[in-house]
């Protein structure tokens, strides 16, 4: 049973990471502008995505977004090569990246990664290092988790390969689980995934429970000198308490646990909830993050782009109203099936209460989430709800024109 439950983590973790989805499909887009004093505007152009890996929508579908994301990614990376880099930022959550735009996982275990995978020009369609490499200097990887995420699927990897390698020399095992077992050990042997190769990068990719730790930290003392206002400066201050009250029991055992690695740590501690919260435990700081960059590009520049998972953009967009923008155009999936999925994800930030559940009513607990992931992406079963023409407005100097006040959002 520990192969399968090895199993299900590496898929969740290498969606969420470092394999398959970065540059997810974008779903949703919208344009906010704050008016200032001489009568110019700061526009904020947020880009709702979805990794589609862990929902697994149907072959036909996914090959069908597989090739949007594509399309999305060469359009995107065109427009942003247009645009003068001194008037405009391009915030993107990236995962796999580093803040110089290089991979976090070496290019070799990469590789071998994506020989796993039936979708290869996905798997390394790296956003943020595409943007680096096209010279867009512009681009900044609002991201602060890649230690934790990239460890995480370096430790499920080892497992797995492990676990392979125990069963398939186990004939009474295989007999069990059938061949598929040995067709998956014979994949991984293929693809070069080995153990010897996982050993090879330990050393990069094996951090300590005090380094992931400490990219919370490393956060959490910089907003203490951040200075965007009284309205943002209380939102950081409920963000930091919230890490702090509503995650007691991973911050207690993150603090008995500093000097060991994840991979020992993980085999030493028998909390299957642990494991399920931890990836995305501080996560609402990439929020934090965002309107940061937001709040100091208002006076500095015209444009922001901002493009992230669904749960961070919907928190950024419900704030920038009580910063005085508002919104004059969006396209794509309606907000409120986004709202009944980001609900779901925010509610998974107080793991003190997923902690205090058994693993069967934890798992139950992610349902609501995994159902409105889905029903994001089967919209486009039907048609395309998101307006490619949205990227054209990039380009454009004045967004609403056309549009008067009182006259709503442009379709």
């Amino acid at each position: 049973m520990k192969y399968f439950s090895w199993h299900i983590l590496l898929n969740i973790v290498i969606c969420m990471s470092s394999v398959e989805t970065l540059h997810p499909v974008i779903v949703r887009g919208e344009i906010w502008r704050k008016k200032h004093d001489d009568g110019s505007y700061h526009y904020v152009y947020n880009m709702y995505d979805i990794h589609t890996g862990p929902y697994a929508p149907e072959p036909q579908l996914k090959t069908k977004i597989n090739n949007l994301v594509v399309t999305q990614r060469e359009v995107l990376i065109r427009n942003f090569k247009q645009l003068n880099p001194k008037s405009t930022k391009i915030l993107i959550e990236d995962m796999a990246s580093n803040p110089d735009g290089t991979y976090v996982m070496p290019m070799e275990l990469l590789n071998a990664i994506d020989k796993l995978s039936s979708n290869a020009d996905e798997l390394l369609a790296k956003f943020f290092m595409h943007l680096k490499t096209n010279g867009i200097s512009q681009a900044f990887n609002i991201e602060y988790r890649q230690k934790r995420l990239n460890t995480i699927t370096y430790t499920m990897l080892r497992g797995i390969t492990e676990t392979l390698a125990i069963i398939a020399n186990m004939p009474m095992i295989v007999a069990q689980l059938g061949d598929n077992i040995i067709k998956e050990y014979n994949a991984y042997q293929q693809a070069g995934m080995t153990e010897a190769l996982l050993l090879k990068f330990k050393p990069q990719l094996e951090f300590t429970i005090g380094d992931l730790k400490g990219e919370v930290d490393a956060v959490l003392n910089k907003i203490k000198n951040y200075q965007d206002g009284p309205i943002l400066s209380q939102y950081y201050q409920m963000e930091s308490d919230n890490i702090k009250n509503l995650n007691t029991k991973i911050n207690q055992i993150l603090n008995s646990s500093q000097e060991k690695t994840f991979r020992v740590f993980i085999r030493t501690t028998n909390s299957d909830i642990f494991q399920m919260v931890f990836p995305v435990y501080g996560g609402h700081l990439l929020d934090v993050n965002a309107l940061h960059e937001i709040y100091q590009d208002s006076q500095a520049i015209q444009k922001t782009f901002l493009i992230a998972g669904c749960a961070h953009v919907y928190n950024v967009a419900d704030m920038l109203p009580q910063l005085d923008y508002e919104l004059i155009y969006e396209t794509g999936i309606n907000k409120s099936i986004v709202k009944r999925a980001v609900k779901n994800i925010n509610d998974g930030t107080d793991t003190d209460t997923l902690m205090n559940m058994s693993i069967e009513k934890a798992s139950n607990s992610l349902q609501p989430t995994i159902t409105a992931m889905v029903e994001l992406l089967t919209v486009f079963q039907k048609r395309n709800p998101f307006n490619m023409s949205f990227f054209d407005l990039l380009l454009v100097d004045n967004p609403e024109a056309g549009w008067q006040p009182g006259h709503g959002v442009i379709q």
